[in-house]
């Protein structure tokens, strides 16, 4: 393998008042986003303040971010301290107190990065910069041919800080953008690369683990077929805590549930009605409680953000993340 180059380039200009984003403390059992998606990228000026509050999204999903031990694959991604999971994929991050790295994926391809690309320092604020290549990362394909090879490097810099107001009319105090242009290079070796540059801006808020805005254009070229892909991200409220949820008289645990979903109650509550409720609120299963144990099994449910919803008229609401 060839040795891989670093560079990393940091400066901070000195401005008081803006704000400087430093490690999220996620919860031990993970947090999830509620996320408004646009299949397009914005028209925006690179100076705050930003109003989104106008935009009319297109979809919504939900993002996970989760310790890395909730991955049956941990042990491939050594340097990784979480896995995202966002729309069936997996993106294996790691966050400490200087970075925030990216350590492969498990999407249409394999990947495993020995030494980890270097997403942006930590903290972060105005004037930061950061850069970093690595070359001839292994991965792999399933049904492609072997001894595929990735070259990756991203250059990120913070551009302006202001005011973001969201489409849900969530409004943030003191976001700050960065703009990150990422290019990446895949190939067999002795074989022309496929080539992938990518053009995002990031809206980053102080305790989020990911940005509350991003917007990105990806332009496909090289021996892939030509392709562009335009699309937009927007956090939809606050987020989920990823835990077991109480209101004193009912208790639903585990939370993330991988297949089956436990439900205390106290006793007045049997002969409740309870529906489970996906994102896009279609009713996915339902019944009756009946005992103050009840366990529902939940294994064919796709993954993604639920409402549990006890009762008739007023319903108690709960929600949890299926993995």
């Amino acid at each position: 393998m060839k040795g891989i180059f670093t560079v990393i380039l940091s400066f901070t200009i000195g401005i008081a008042w803006s704000q400087s984003i430093v490690k999220p403390d996620i919860p031990a059992d993970g947090v999830t986003y509620q996320i408004f998606v646009l299949d397009d990228q914005l028209n925006f000026s690179n100076q705050g303040d930003w109003d989104f509050s106008d935009i009319k999204t297109t979809s919504e999903n939900s993002v996970q971010i989760a310790p890395i031990s909730s991955s049956d694959i941990a042990k491939n991604y050594p340097n990784a301290t979480h896995v995202k999971y966002d729309n069936g994929e997996q993106f294996f991050l790691g966050f400490n107190e200087n970075n925030l790295t990216y350590n492969g994926e498990v999407t249409v391809i394999t990947s495993s990065y020995p030494e980890p690309l270097v997403l942006h320092p930590y903290p972060f604020s105005l004037g930061n910069t950061n850069a970093k290549i690595v070359e001839e990362i292994p991965f792999t394909v399933a049904g492609g041919p072997p001894g595929l090879i990735r070259d990756d490097q991203v250059y990120s810099e913070v551009i302006s800080s202001g005011t973001l107001t969201m489409p849900d009319k969530t409004v943030h105090q003191d976001a700050v953008l960065m703009k990150i242009t990422r290019t990446f290079t895949d190939r067999q070796i002795g074989s022309p690369p496929c080539i992938n540059k990518q053009e995002a801006h990031e809206w980053w808020v102080k305790g989020y683990a990911i940005p509350v805005v991003r917007t990105f254009n990806m332009v496909q070229s090289g021996a892939c077929p030509s392709n562009v892909i335009r699309r937009s991200k927007f956090l939809k409220g606050d987020p989920l805590s990823i835990k077991a949820i109480s209101a004193g008289e009912v208790l639903i645990f585990p939370n993330p549930v991988n297949t089956h979903l436990n439900i205390q109650v106290k006793k007045h509550f049997l002969n409740y009605n309870f529906s489970i409720i996906d994102i896009t609120g279609r009713v996915v299963k339902y019944g009756v409680i009946e005992s103050t144990n009840t366990r529902l099994d939940l294994k064919n449910l796709s993954k993604g953000v639920y409402n549990l919803a006890l009762g008739n008229s007023p319903k108690q609401n709960f929600k949890f993340f299926k993995n």
